[in-house]
């Protein structure tokens, strides 16, 4: 049993208007759920003393992106357009995914370098085809995995998916069940951008092939919206997340 199990709380969260590139900046929409989240938590932007997330873009190929409140909004940025500079007393930009930030932030409450964190993962959906390679070259390891196509998530799940295919001798109408049920329960979700709109499982099964054996229906629905969250627990550390899309 972990030692700090009901002293980290998570609580309280707010959702931006969620739609297909909006034409506000990132840093905006950022600010607007922050705020939203801590209302709902029952705090107030002088509450929070600590800023995580995963600052990286959405984008594979081509220009990458990094203007700060634009592509990316890093928490110094954050922190300044929230007003609350003074106030902070740890940051956190973790590598490679949001949950990661979470594992930070909760150390760092633990820890006691903070009392309330806004952990938040800001993206924005950005024009054309964000998980094609566009660039003239390669550096890295995209130039092994460009080359072959391998440049975008649906690559890679594709080759775990064929692989767990393979092995279990299962279908892709084994995946039916769980993405049908998966969107039945986005129903629950009066924020969810496909709320009231049902899928079968003969749509799912006849959904454009992405990268074998995933489809257009197995990936993610690129949108620019934030939803953040914040704990209110008076005898707690709070973690506060915040995701934008």
């Amino acid at each position: 049993m972990w030692e700090y199990r009901d002293k980290v709380a998570i609580a309280g969260i707010g959702y931006t208007e969620l739609i297909r590139r909006n034409p506000r900046t990132l840093l905006s929409l950022t600010v607007e759920a922050t705020d939203a989240a801590l209302a709902d938590a029952g705090l107030t932007r002088a509450d929070v003393d600590g800023l995580a997330t995963t600052p990286t873009m959405p984008v594979y190929g081509g220009e990458k992106g990094n203007r700060d409140g634009i592509d990316v909004v890093t928490p110094g940025n954050l922190a300044g357009a929230l007003r609350i500079r003074d106030n902070i007393t740890w940051l956190g930009n973790t590598m490679p995914m949001v949950t990661h930030a979470a594992i930070d932030a909760i150390n760092a409450l633990v820890a006691g370098a903070c009392t309330h964190v806004v952990l938040y993962r800001a993206l924005h959906m950005p024009q054309g085809r964000y998980s094609n390679f566009t660039s003239a070259r390669a550096g890295g390891k995209d130039q092994f995995f460009a080359p072959y196509g391998f440049s975008m998530p649906a690559g890679w799940a594709a080759t775990v998916a064929r692989r767990y295919l393979d092995l279990a001798g299962a279908t892709r109408e084994s995946f039916a069940r769980f993405i049908v049920d998966n969107r039945d329960r986005a129903h629950l979700n009066p924020n969810a951008f496909f709320r009231g709109k049902t899928l079968t499982t003969d749509e799912y099964l006849s959904s454009r092939m992405i990268a074998d054996p995933i489809t257009m229906l197995d990936c993610d629905l690129p949108v620019d919206e934030q939803s953040p969250s914040c704990s209110p627990e008076p005898t707690a550390p709070a973690i506060c997340p915040t995701l934008q899309r």
